[in-house]
């Protein structure tokens, strides 16, 4: 008699996507999966930049109490390059006619602001 042992593993991330890996022993299977938990990351008070790096659009998510920020863009050398107002907690940001290199996102409320890097290849 043949047993199936299963174990399944749950990693946290700190921006809070799971992780989900599962053996299968007999068949020597490995299924591996993410799962983006919203809660966990709305809880976070962090926005998250992806992909990064980038070649041509970045998708911005924003946290609950995020809604109506500004976001800023900087080149390396401080200069202000894109500037929009967000009133949704996911944005879309073409950025392919952008030169490659590194940039900043600045997210700013009236009662907050979180700078990121991300890569522009």
């Amino acid at each position: 008699m043949k047993i199936k042992l299963l174990i399944i593993l749950i990693l946290f991330c700190t921006l809070s996507p799971i992780s989900v890996l599962a053996f299968q022993f007999d068949q020597l299977e490995v299924v591996s999966s993410t799962i983006f938990k919203e809660e966990s990351f709305q809880d976070n008070k962090e926005f998250m930049i992806s992909p990064n790096p980038a070649t041509s659009t970045i998708n911005v998510y924003l946290p609950k109490g995020f809604e109506n920020a500004r976001l800023s863009v900087f080149d390396v050398l401080g200069k202000e390059i894109y500037n929009v107002e967000l009133n949704t907690l996911h944005s879309t940001i073409n950025i392919s006619k952008w030169n490659t290199g590194v940039y900043l996102v600045r997210i700013a409320t009236d009662s907050d602001s979180k700078t990121k890097r991300f890569v522009k290849q």
